[in-house]
């Protein structure tokens, strides 16, 4: 026994060296991943001067992210074209793991740009913007049933759907005053929730391209859509304009950023012809 620690390592001293904790060389050996030299019949682990180089291998391989069966197998079997084979494979693994990563930062800082809107707007005034086409998962078939569990249940559901098989994330739903109310100027009928989408996948709707104008409101939705509702629909009636859309109401800041409702901010679009020029 003195022979054996004078010229074999212990599990504690191997694991010192290596910078790793005892309990984690244990683990190998369970998993009979690295398994020591000699046990001998009290159960005492001892590892010999050559396993330590093969434990930097198999440190030095977790370092760079290499899975554990894939390095039990290559201690086995170690030669340059396995190596060459085991760091193919790594490679390729990273490239993919960097793609997601792109994907998702992608998303956040698509995110960012729309919380930091809420500091670079300016609040309660009215203006005009041409807005592209958009794609929207819309509520409509929901709107009079009164059945507002099974309503949001299979529009969240739907969202998951639409997202499932991307990075994407979507945290804003929208409201929608359908343009009868907004003229009648019945901001209390029932909501009608809506959703950007990135495609028209069947049964959503296509908001058009065009001239929008634009405002943006705090406030829970019901008092800033009555609020915002009554300033637009006093600008339309001044400056004698066509609306030829609902008024859609999508929140900069909602749930994601706040408990409190009376702290949304939301902006509201109306798409309307262009005022005429004059002679």
């Amino acid at each position: 026994m003195k022979n054996l620690k004078e010229t074999y390592f212990s599990p504690l001293e191997m694991a010192r060296i290596h910078g790793i904790s005892k309990s984690l060389l244990l683990y190998y050996d369970r998993e009979n991943i690295f398994l020591p030299e000699i046990t001998d019949e009290k159960g005492c682990r001892f590892y010999s001067l050559q396993q330590c180089f093969e434990l930097k291998i198999l440190t030095d391989l977790r370092k760079l992210g290499v899975p554990l069966p894939d390095i039990a197998y290559y201690l086995q079997n170690r030669n340059a074209g396995q190596l060459q084979t085991l760091f193919e494979k790594r490679t390729e693994t990273i490239q993919a793991e960097a793609v997601k990563l792109q994907k998702q930062l992608d998303v956040i800082q698509h995110l960012q740009q729309h919380v930091q809107q809420i500091n670079t707007t300016a609040f309660n005034t009215i203006h005009f913007m041409n807005q592209p086409e958009k794609y929207l998962q819309v509520s409509y078939e929901f709107e009079k049933n009164g059945d507002h569990k099974n309503w949001l249940s299979v529009f969240l559901q739907r969202d998951q759907n639409y997202y499932k098989d991307t990075l994407e994330v979507n945290p804003y739903f929208g409201v929608i005053l359908k343009k009868e109310n907004f003229q009648k100027q019945d901001y209390s009928s029932a909501p009608i929730l809506y959703q950007e989408i990135p495609q028209c996948l069947p049964g959503c709707q296509i908001r058009p391209a065009g001239h929008y104008l634009t405002l943006i409101r705090g406030g829970s939705k019901k008092q800033a859509t009555a609020a915002a509702g009554a300033q637009i629909y006093q600008y339309i009636q001044t400056h004698h304009l066509t609306i030829t859309s609902d008024l859609f109401a999508m929140p900069l800041q909602n749930y994601w950023t706040t408990r409190q409702i009376d702290q949304y901010v939301f902006q509201y679009e109306m798409q309307i012809k262009p005022p005429k020029e004059r002679d």
